[in-house]
């Protein structure tokens, strides 16, 4: 198989994550998961913003994983057993009820997930809740409109 150059796309995010160590991957926990809906969803902003297909398409959503598992969010008190030791209800089986993951489009994945940046119906926001001014040519939209349509 040949070897296919692959053009880098330009990043059009914002510049709070120029520095790697800002990107919010490093939020991430052990498990893979983030610590709360706000940072599984800048994580999926980060992805997002990286390439201009993205930036102007995707709408980012994020779930809190645990919560589809309900037997799993049973509170702590459920441990207790019966006098000859069975578990009385679904026994919770850990502490940790918070791990979000983010997903993209996810608009028929079911109600856990909620849209991180629902729109305000304001003119000039982008998908992430950020202002744009159209005509600003080196404003991230602007680029991206003129590379889409060229």
């Amino acid at each position: 198989m040949d070897d296919v150059d692959v053009p880098e796309l330009p990043a059009v995010g914002p510049a709070s994550y120029a520095d790697f160590s800002e990107v919010p991957e490093a939020a991430q926990k052990k498990d893979g998961a983030y610590a709360d809906k706000a940072e599984a969803c800048a994580a999926c902003k980060y992805a997002a913003t990286r390439s201009c297909t993205y930036y102007l398409t995707a709408k980012c959503y994020a779930a809190n994983t645990v919560a589809l598992d309900f037997s799993d969010m049973t509170p702590q008190d459920a441990d207790a057993v019966d006098k000859d030791g069975v578990p009385l209800g679904q026994a919770k089986s850990r502490g940790d009820t918070s791990d979000w993951k983010w997903t993209m489009n996810a608009e028929n994945a079911g109600a856990n997930y909620e849209l991180c940046y629902p729109s305000t119906g304001e003119q000039g926001v982008d998908n992430f809740g950020d202002k744009y001014d159209p005509n600003d040519a080196e404003g991230a939209w602007k680029k991206c409109m003129d590379q889409v349509t060229a």
